[in-house]
């Protein structure tokens, strides 16, 4: 990326030193280079900002599964006291287990944040909820451990471990059940604390 913008700006200098010309240089021609070798040198500089990926236009695909944290992850960690995530930018959101009263998967299909996934766990806590997009580190250990929980809906927690962070938007809507429109529900804690699908 660094070379293709050292190749715009070394073109931007040739047009600005050249006589202008109706047909072979036109005066707004030094103008579009000089845009486009400033936005190939801002692409360049974010691409050395994340390593992981390669280049600024992997964040329009499906990310790939990889070991380190950058700073568009969302990280879960749990334990057997409750449920951490660390969201990008270092805030971090915490739930005990025994505050959690629901857990939902909701379909997600917003172009300007592809780099979520095609749906959001949502974990309804006493007094808030979290958010965790379906492209988080940590998630498919997460789902194994909802597996343990009595009353959760095993099938639609196994399709989701099969299909993986690649699921596709249909696979997740399929989910749905009659009278869910816009969420499906994996577990809920009924009033007398305990578990009902």
């Amino acid at each position: 990326m660094l070379a293709i913008a050292m190749g715009f700006l070394a073109a931007t200098v040739a047009s600005a030193v050249a006589p202008t010309h109706p047909v072979y240089n036109p005066p707004l021609c030094k103008y579009l280079l000089g845009s486009m070798t400033v936005v190939a040198l801002m692409a360049a500089y974010e691409a050395t900002k994340y390593p992981e990926l390669p280049g600024w236009l992997s964040i329009w695909r499906s990310l790939p599964e990889h070991e380190t944290p950058c700073d568009l992850d969302f990280v879960i960690s749990f334990d057997e006291r409750g449920i951490s995530v660390l969201k990008p930018g270092g805030s971090t959101e915490l739930a005990l287990w025994d505050d959690l009263e629901s857990i939902s998967v909701n379909p997600h299909d917003d172009w300007y944040f592809l780099w979520f996934g095609s749906y959001f766990l949502y974990l309804n806590v006493r007094g808030s909820s979290i958010l965790i997009p379906a492209y988080s580190l940590g998630l498919e250990a997460f789902l194994r451990r909802l597996l343990e929980l009595p009353g959760i809906d095993r099938e639609r927690v196994e399709v989701l471990l099969r299909e993986g962070t690649g699921i596709e938007l249909k696979t997740v809507n399929a989910l749905l059940r009659e009278g869910e429109s816009d969420a499906c529900v994996l577990w809920a804690r009924d009033t007398e604390g305990l578990t009902t699908s």
